[in-house]
């Protein structure tokens, strides 16, 4: 407030001196020409050369203005238009973001050449399933994209292709475009690596699949893991990733892997991969896949699992490892003590009727006459112990 005051009193006080100053000179101005004379004072003078000025330039802009009236509205048209038309992209934009992307077709219809419709229509093409029309606005991006869009947007044609042809079931050729965008390690948040998993995955590209994958092992691709392990083809790329991975992984990818060496017919190698981890670890799923793997010393096989149950007490001894140690004795044609086995889970366990039948069968098949009459003793036995409770 006091700032005002003092500043009125200043423009109060400059005012006064500058009336006192033409009151006291006012000046004196004469202008003649072919005997006409126009005289008057200094000030009154510039006050009317200052109001001509100004009315010289209004009329300047006046008559410029009209000229330009053409411009103008052209201006306003366009921009009038260019309004309209992001409009209609945001509504557009809303329209793919709710799920209908018919919808937004139908908005982007009236705008094919413009990038960021271009770019809104390739996403509606994709969702709706029309890869030609996806294509042919993938084209009307590359065209004009050199002029319109940032490098940073021109770096993911690549990758807007690649959507493309993974549409379309064309893997290979969308993992070569996708390839070189990459970054290394990969990340689970990424939306690039993303885009490269899904490739490998619904391609059934295992190997590729694997040269993405950290060496060491990750937690946010556990599943691609366990993918790559239990398909890949090349199985000396596997070895080598496999004694990169670190403990944590190897435990919980053992098995996996050695269905997978097993599959590829390095049954020799499983039965090693398996064997201490078997000693150290006597579960259900490890038994199974070492009765499973067919080395070629599957009398060592039968040893092992021998020495492993005499070393458990007896609570501990499972139906898997029973059934184990006796398809092991059938594969070695040790009919007498693959009955014993049997006999052993017939008395002290409920096994499955059905496993435990196909294993007789092999008995009944090629056993000797005595180890034939067993089987049949022990099939009797385990029917007449369990079809009455499966009755009720």
């Amino acid at each position: 407030m006091l700032r005002a005051i003092l500043f009125a009193l200043a423009l109060l006080l400059g005012g006064a001196l500058v009336g006192w100053w033409i009151a006291k000179d006012a000046g004196y101005v004469l202008i003649a020409y072919s005997g006409l004379a126009w005289e008057s004072s200094l000030w009154f003078s510039l006050l009317l050369v200052s109001a001509a000025l100004l009315v010289l330039a209004f009329i300047y802009k006046l008559v410029f203005g009209v000229f330009n009236l053409p411009g103008h509205l052209g201006h306003w048209w366009h921009a009038r238009r260019k309004d309209r038309r992001e409009s209609r992209y945001d509504r557009a934009l809303l329209q793919l973001a709710g799920g209908d992307a018919k919808s937004a077709l139908a908005t982007l219809a009236s705008q094919p050449g413009n990038i960021r419709g271009a770019f809104l229509a390739f996403e509606a093409s994709l969702r709706v399933h029309n890869y030609r029309a996806a294509t042919r606005h993938l084209e009307v991006i590359k065209k004009g994209g050199r002029r319109s869009l940032k490098r940073n947007e021109l770096l993911l044609l690549n990758l807007m292709e690649a959507r493309i042809c993974l549409a379309m079931g064309k893997y290979q050729r969308a993992f070569t475009l996708i390839k070189d965008r990459l970054g290394r390690p990969l990340k689970a948040d990424d939306h690039v690596s993303r885009l490269a998993l899904a490739i490998c995955r619904r391609g059934e590209m295992w190997d590729e699949l694997g040269e993405l994958l950290p060496i060491s092992g990750a937690d946010d691709f556990a599943e691609e893991y366990r993918l790559y392990f239990k398909n890949a083809k090349d199985v000396a790329k596997l070895r080598a990733r496999w004694s990169n991975l670190t403990k944590k992984w190897r435990n919980a990818l053992l098995l996996t892997y050695a269905e997978r060496l097993r599959a590829s017919g390095y049954d020799d190698d499983a039965e090693g991969l398996v064997r201490p981890e078997l000693q150290q670890r006597p579960d259900d799923e490890l038994v199974y896949m070492y009765g499973a793997i067919r080395s070629s010393h599957s009398i060592k096989q039968l040893h092992t699992l021998e020495e492993l149950v005499r070393s458990l007490p007896p609570r501990r001894v499972s139906t898997a490892m029973l059934f184990t140690l006796a398809e092991l004795c059938l594969r070695n044609r040790m009919w007498a003590q693959a009955n014993g086995y049997y006999e052993k889970l017939v008395r002290d366990h409920q096994p499955g009727l059905d496993q435990l039948a196909a294993g007789l069968k092999k008995v009944l098949i090629s056993g000797e006459a005595k180890d034939k009459n067993k089987a049949r003793q022990l099939l009797d036995q385990a029917l007449r112990t369990q079809l009455p409770e499966a009755a009720t």
